[in-house]
């Protein structure tokens, strides 16, 4: 996790602050900041100073925070805090395929990429276990690439029922899951966990545990118990994870997706720039970029006056109270 720094700045570069709740995993985020930023400047391993407008990648509600500048010169600082989610995440799975009243022939698990840049998956694996078991999980290698909001689909075990094939996988697997209770995680190495492996432990990227009496699971609870027919899918297509897994899944109709599937939630919002570069209390300043929904500006601290808002551009009126 990043956060802001100040005595990292000077006084004149401390002209806008951008407070930004971003949704992925710390993991990430030093491999993948120069996806997320133009001209990046990293000081102390805690601020981040951008000497030009770079933001490409946020989804969630953006609160500025912007001072009258006393100099000409824009600097940026950027913090990244919350709870710490997985950009590339478990977002379905399925175990009743060929099983009794099922349609599908195969079990399935899917994968989502919630950021607004690709994720290599070389190297990685999904793993599984049976609810309550204690032996070492289960393996299926993973390779290529999940696109930015795109689902990646992994075949496993074929039962002797069903009628309809998955549509062509990305990755293939031979485990037979359970229909009912069981442990998936998503890891980025190949290597396969101890039972008694934790959600969160090293190497474990996402993890799931659903049905009645699962052993380990993410957060406060279990997902709800699939079936034959249902599967354990999460929230608005992939998108919601609160790293509680009973919260942000859901059961329901399987609907296996893969990488040529359509995609799941909007790209993030993107900061291009603003006018002007300074002003006094009553100024009118305009924020530039893409994706803008219902935002929050706010002059350190002191809310401003939104007067015009729209996908591209927002502009707000300096308020009484602001200071530099």
């Amino acid at each position: 996790m990043l956060r802001e720094s100040p005595s990292v700045f000077s006084e004149a570069e401390q002209v806008m602050r951008v407070k930004i709740q971003h949704p992925h995993r710390g993991v990430f985020m030093v491999q993948t900041l120069q996806k997320f930023f133009s001209r990046l400047v990293l000081s102390d391993g805690e601020g981040c100073k951008l000497q030009a407008v770079g933001l490409r990648n946020s989804r969630s509600p953006i609160s500025y925070l912007l001072a009258p500048a006393r100099a000409a010169a824009l600097a940026l600082t950027l913090a990244l805090a919350g709870a710490a989610q997985a950009q590339v995440r478990i977002s379905q799975v399925y175990g009743g395929g060929g099983n009794t009243g099922a349609t599908l022939k195969n079990d399935f698990i899917e994968l989502y990429n919630a950021g607004n840049s690709s994720v290599s998956l070389s190297g990685w694996s999904v793993q599984y276990n049976s609810a309550t078991g204690t032996s070492a999980y289960q393996v299926t290698t993973l390779s290529g690439t999940i696109g930015a909001k795109k689902y990646y689909l992994i075949q496993q075990a074929a039962g002797s029922g069903g009628t309809a094939n998955l549509p062509t996988p990305d990755a293939t697997g031979t485990i037979g899951m359970s229909g009912t209770a069981f442990r998936v995680a998503l890891v980025n190495s190949t290597s396969a966990l101890a039972a008694s492996s934790a959600a969160n432990a090293s190497g474990v990227v996402d993890f799931v545990g659903a049905g009645s009496g699962v052993l380990i699971f993410e957060g406060s609870g279990a997902a709800p118990a699939p079936s034959n027919t249902t599967a354990i899918i999460r929230k608005a297509a992939g998108e919601t994870d609160s790293n509680n897994n009973s919260s942000d899944f859901e059961t329901g109709t399987p609907n296996p997706r893969n990488s040529s599937s359509p995609g799941g939630g909007p790209t993030g919002p993107t900061i291009s720039g603003f006018s002007p570069s300074s002003g006094a209390v009553g100024s009118s300043v305009t924020i530039t970029g893409s994706n803008f929904s219902s935002p929050t500006v706010k002059f350190n601290g002191t809310t401003a006056t939104v007067t015009a808002s729209t996908a591209t551009s927002i502009t707000a009126t300096v308020p009484s109270g602001a200071t530099t």
